[in-house]
């Protein structure tokens, strides 16, 4: 069975910190190529192109033009022998929002809501007026990430406090802030969860580990047998050991969620080796990848941004999160329902109703009755 070598880094890393202002993104790839024939092409990069301290650090490369075109040489001479995966992280931490306030609370049925992207409606709602500058946005946003970095509930005041339900805010902002404080025990319990040794772990906002099952189970899909070898990183040093079940698994396992097939597993000759990118220079390959585009993300009117991002888009792998405003037009109908369903769940939460009563039969009046006489502005996009 022949084994295929994988060589994984990132760009972008700040670990729990997803509102760093100078790191927008998160970026990771996975580089199949065979060891001697990836240390030989970064060999020859290096020699080629001048590049100082005898390795490929895209960080550098992206600041003088000829480090610039040797990240091009290798973003075509690996042309679909990678995946990579970006994150948009001040939407991410916006999802992460979703999945500790509202998930805990909507458990029970979660596929509903999934189902009619409720998940999405919210947390591009709460990025949308974060964005816009909207103070209570910020504020919750900057708690969240706080408590999740030092678990300290009392950092919660926004979300939590009983002064919040009188602000005057978006309509959709002030049904957040009810449903937190009227669920507010049930979420308390399940992120006071978060603590002591069965917790989550310290790296709880970083997506280094998500990002690495996303493009493994990718591959794995391509390759019978992967041996893979990551760059050395905190994360990866903490969750290492959750990738052992994948070594010598050769059975496949999916799962099937809103109409797409899932890989679940893979197989791995050995578990993941973290690694110094001078001793495994194919390393060097993946961190090229990550390098250009958490470049191109970031600069998208440089003309090497656009073009590397242009010559990526064909590896991405779709696992990518990035916002998508379209979700709270609503102008559109399912966005329209979704924020009918947000105030409904606010008015349940101040009122200290059952958030989940009959809710399918929420949605489905509500869509009924958007399909029998929808308002002007969401008709006029039908």
């Amino acid at each position: 069975m022949e084994v295929t070598h994988v060589f994984c880094d990132e760009a972008g890393f700040t670990g729990n910190r997803m509102l760093d202002a100078l790191q927008p993104y998160f970026t990771y790839s996975a580089v199949a190529v065979d060891p001697a024939e990836g240390a030989e092409f970064v060999a020859a990069l290096i020699r080629d192109f001048g590049i100082q301290g005898g390795e490929l650090k895209a960080e550098r490369l992206v600041k003088f033009s000829k480090g610039r075109r040797a990240l091009t040489k290798a973003i075509d001479w690996l042309d679909g022998r990678y995946s990579a995966v970006f994150y948009h992280k001040k939407y991410n931490l916006a999802c992460k929002f979703f999945e500790y306030i509202y998930e805990p609370v909507l458990q029970a049925n979660n596929a509903l809501f999934y189902r009619k992207n409720f998940h999405r409606h919210v947390a591009n709602c709460l990025y949308m007026h974060f964005e816009s500058r909207m103070a209570v946005a910020e504020d919750i946003m900057a708690e969240f990430e706080t408590y999740m970095r030092k678990r300290d509930l009392q950092g919660l005041g926004t979300l939590f406090s009983t002064s919040s339900s009188n602000l005057d805010v978006a309509d959709a902002m002030q049904a957040m802030l009810d449903f937190a404080i009227g669920y507010r025990d049930v979420i308390v319990d399940e992120i006071g969860g978060l603590e002591g040794p069965n917790g989550v772990g310290k790296w709880v906002l970083d997506v280094t580990t998500s990002s690495v099952f996303s493009l493994l189970a990718h591959l794995g899909q391509k390759h019978e047998i992967l041996e893979v070898y990551c760059d050395h990183s905190k994360p990866l040093a903490a969750d290492a050991s959750f990738f052992d079940v994948m070594v010598n698994r050769p059975e496949r396992r999916y799962t099937h969620a809103w109409g797409k097939r899932r890989a679940l597993t893979w197989n791995m000759t050995r578990p993941l080796q973290l690694v110094d990118s001078k001793v495994q220079p194919a390393v060097q390959l993946a961190d090229s990848i990550a390098g250009a585009l958490c470049f191109a993300l970031k600069n998208q009117s440089d003309p090497s941004g656009r073009e590397w991002l242009e010559r990526v888009m064909p590896n991405l792998h779709e696992d990518c999160v990035y916002p998508d405003l379209s979700v709270v037009d609503l102008s559109n109908g399912e966005a329209f329902t979704n924020a009918i369903v947000l105030v409904e769940l606010a008015s349940r939460a101040r009122e200290g109703r059952d958030p989940l009563a009959d809710m399918e039969a929420f949605y489905r009046t509500v869509e009924f009755r958007l399909a029998v006489d929808p308002p002007d502005f969401v008709k006029s996009r039908r």
